[in-house]
Order: C-alpha cells, then sequence, then structure tokens
C-alpha cells in the first residue's frame, strides 16, 4: 500500500480582509476567500472520462433526489455516442471535484492498478477539490461525499468500452493516525486509457460553489471546438432546475468567471438574443479522443463500403428492356 505525497502548496500572499472594499469584504464567506483563487499556484491535472463531463450524471443543485433504480441520463453524444445509466444518491459538481481529485491521488501513487493508497492528509482532498481546509465541517461534508461516491453506480458505454462499477469502491479512516485508506476500481484505468479530458483542478477548485461555472467550465474543456448550445440544451445536459429566465442569468454570471483568472478558460463569449444561443471560444485544452475519432472513421468506413455494395447489387440487379426481350435458355427458336 503507498502512501500519498502532500500536494499543499505556499500561496503568493493576498491582502486582507481589511484592505478590501466592503462589498467585496462580504461578498464571499470566510470558506470561500481562503480557496477562492488556488489558480495563482502551478497548475495540477488529472484525467476525468469525457463522458461523464458532458452529462447530467454530476449535475447542477446543491441536492436532489436520490435515484433507486438504473436510470438512463441524458448525454451529449455528439462526439462519443456514449450511454450512461446510473443508480444511487445524487451527484453534484462537489462530488465529481473531489471523484478527481481520489483519481489523481491514486494516479500519483498506486497508478489506478485497483490497489489501495493512503492518503496520509485528509486536507489535500479538501485542498484539491476546492474547499476549506480550516473548517471543521468541511471534513464532515468531505466524508459524506465520499460515501455517497462508494454507493455511486454507473454503467457507462462508450466508443471502445462498457464499464460497469462504482465509483470508489471504499475508503477508511483512521482516527488515531489522522490517515485515510482509498481504493479505487483497477478498471478504471483501461476506463481511462482513451476519452478523456486533462482538467485543470485547481482551475475548477477556484470557482467555489458556483455548480454551474463548475459544470459549464467541464463541459467546454472538455471539448476542441465548443460547440454552439442553446440556454435549453444546456438545461437539459446540466440536469438545472431553473427556469430559462434565471438560468440565462446564471450562465451569464457563469461565463464571466470561466474568463477571468489567471489561467481563464474563457476567451470570449456571446449568449445570442434571437437564438438563445450560447457561443464560446476557449484556451486549448489536452483532450485525448482518438479511440472515438477512430471509431467513427471506422463507422464512416463500414458505411461507404455498404452503400457501395448496395450500389453494386443494384447495378446487377437492372436490367434493360432488349435483356427482359432476351429469350432464356432452352427456349427452342
Amino acid at each position: 500500500m503507498k502512501t500519498t505525497k502532500t500536494f499543499t502548496r505556499p500561496r503568493s500572499k493576498k491582502p486582507s480582509s481589511k484592505d478590501l472594499p466592503a462589498e467585496e469584504q462580504h461578498a464571499k464567506d470566510p470558506a470561500e476567500r481562503e480557496n477562492s483563487s488556488p489558480t495563482d499556484e502551478a497548475p495540477l491535472y488529472t484525467l476525468v472520462p469525457v463522458s461523464v463531463l458532458r452529462c447530467a450524471l454530476f449535475g447542477v443543485g446543491i441536492d436532489g433526489d436520490e435515484v433507486t433504480d438504473f436510470t438512463p441520463v441524458i448525454v451529449d453524444r455528439r462526439l462519443t455516442g456514449a450511454e450512461i445509466r446510473y443508480k444511487g444518491p445524487y451527484l453534484n459538481q462537489d462530488h465529481l471535484k473531489l471523484w478527481q481529485a481520489c483519481i489523481f491521488l491514486a494516479r500519483e501513487t498506486v497508478g489506478l492498478n485497483g490497489d489501495q493508497f493512503i492518503v496520509t492528509n485528509f486536507a489535500d482532498l479538501l485542498r484539491l477539490s476546492g474547499r476549506s481546509t480550516g473548517d471543521s465541517r468541511q471534513y464532515r461534508r468531505t466524508w459524506k461525499l465520499l460515501k455517497d461516491l462508494g454507493s455511486a453506480e454507473v454503467e457507462i458505454s462508450t466508443s471502445r468500452v462498457n464499464y460497469f462499477g462504482r465509483l470508489i469502491l471504499e475508503a477508511v479512516y483512521d482516527k488515531a493516525t489522522g490517515k485515510t485508506v482509498i481504493q479505487m476500481s483497477q478498471y478504471l484505468k483501461q476506463f481511462m486509457s482513451n476519452e478523456t479530458l486533462s482538467n485543470d483542478m485547481l482551475r475548477l477548485a477556484g470557482l467555489g460553489k458556483d455548480q454551474l461555472a463548475s459544470w459549464l467550465h467541464n463541459y467546454y474543456a472538455s471539448q476542441k471546438e465548443p460547440p454552439e448550445l442553446t440556454v435549453s440544451e444546456i438545461k437539459e445536459l446540466s440536469g438545472s432546475k431553473l427556469d430559462l429566465p434565471r438560468l440565462r442569468q446564471r450562465i451569464k454570471a457563469a461565463m464571466g468567471k470561466l474568463k477571468g483568472g489567471i489561467r481563464p478558460l474563457v476567451l470570449d463569449w456571446k449568449l445570442d438574443k434571437k437564438t438563445d444561443t450560447l457561443f464560446v471560444k476557449k484556451a486549448a485544452t489536452t483532450v485525448d479522443m482518438r479511440a472515438a475519432e477512430a471509431a467513427a472513421a471506422a463507422a464512416f468506413a463500414r458505411r461507404m463500403a455498404a452503400e457501395a455494395k448496395n450500389r453494386e447489387r443494384a447495378k446487377k440487379s437492372f436490367k434493360t428492356q432488349a435483356e427482359h426481350n432476351r429469350p432464356g435458355r432452352g427456349v427452342v427458336l
């Protein structure tokens, strides 16, 4: 069993709240102020399956209803053709941030081979998922999120693999030593060998409690060329319960956040009033879609071959009028 190293780094000194304008002093709670700008540190990247970032598996609500039976999840299939079914507690962007933090720590230690790994500093899990390390409630909240991930069951089918399993197999916290032991499935390694995003965890963590901004970050970061989405499509794909006018305002605020910071993801954006469509220009991200693209190319080649074969059959079955009038064999003239 291997142990994770500590990923807490010193930050550059920031002005105290007394140095801020009055309206900014009360803009965020203390937990958000502490972790609101981790982008002043060098980025940390971890792999995340593209399929789970383009759907409502990890939603944008603070809470929601438990899914008691395997239920299809609405997925943007325009590139991956992925299908997802889910059973378990409601998952939101807090769960996603913690799950990718676990993926990162597992890859750093045991390489996602299914072995258990030890997190010596539980604060690393909080910090990597954008939570305050100075609030004991955040430790209890993060443990609850881990338990949710341990009971979350998914069926994911992509262009290259079918995967079934729990997002986390098990976790145990030793109260005497403060160490946490976590185990993830060995098959995640195969599942994440392609069709993945190298996600900037600290940039995502810097979005704080904004669920919609986090979802939009992950959706657009997972795209090489951002598609044009209507507000209705964003509502459906993210699982938002807001009505369209309120969602429209939230999207505008979220896009402003994604355009800010030291490592902005969004370079420019426009929400067209006539079509209610969001247009986005983004910074480069590392998205590995070789398998999906190869599968799409192979499917296209098969379709072209089938059409050519059908045309050949049609040629052979077609007869001119002279051929129809020609006597058959055995006919005596």
